[in-house]
């Protein structure tokens, strides 16, 4: 028996202008499908680690909060265009290091995005800012880096939510782009499988 998989694939004319995906189907084996289905699980496992933002999606400033400290860390990549803001949770080492965004050579953010259709040319870590010409910032909820997310507390993932409720704000993004299941879980405190919300 096997299975058929819908594979996306997708073409821009340029900026936010994404075509209609055309559908490529592909036949997938059994043994594929329970690989597939275990490596769901193994990001399911790692992804169950329970963080509370208080603040749960509400984007209204909270005035009475104090920010205990800034670090400096990635400077975000956001203009006064924005229409779309990728937030992710925090910078890894490598990234930090060159003082660009998703910069670790296994990273597969610039490939994945740019397969998506929102950006009509390649671009590595090294042009992030070139984003900008595409109405794309980038930006995340803590600037400490750490080799993993488990290595930052949830104090630290409040306090980077009130300083995103004030940069939605000021940069006024038409959407806002959580970059992972962790990140996405960690604010909206809702459980994901397989990539889609159960709410």
């Amino acid at each position: 028996e096997m299975c058929i998989r819908d594979r996306v694939s997708t073409q821009s004319t340029g900026g936010m202008n994404v075509s209609p995906p055309k559908l490529e189907l592909e036949v997938v084996s059994p043994e594929e499908l329970e690989a597939i289905d275990e490596a769901f699980r193994k990001v399911e496992k790692m992804c169950s680690k329970k963080r509370t933002v208080t603040s749960n999606l509400d984007f209204t400033p909270n005035k009475k909060m104090k920010i205990s400290s800034v670090h400096k860390g990635l400077p975000d990549i956001l203009d006064n265009n924005v229409k779309l803001i990728i937030v992710g949770d925090n910078p890894g080492i490598q990234s930090f290091k060159q003082q660009h965004w998703y910069a670790h050579s296994t990273n597969q953010f610039w490939e994945l995005l740019y397969e998506s259709g929102l950006i009509p040319e390649p671009l590595t870590s090294l042009e992030d800012r070139n984003l900008l010409r595409y109405g794309i910032g980038l930006t995340c909820l803590v600037k400490r880096e750490t080799k993993t997310t488990d290595e930052v507390s949830s104090k630290e993932f409040n306090e980077g939510f009130e300083i995103l409720k004030k940069k939605v704000h000021r940069f006024k993004p038409k959407i806002l782009c959580f970059n992972g299941i962790g990140i996405y879980q960690t604010v909206t405190n809702r459980q994901v499988r397989y990539f889609i919300a159960l709410d």
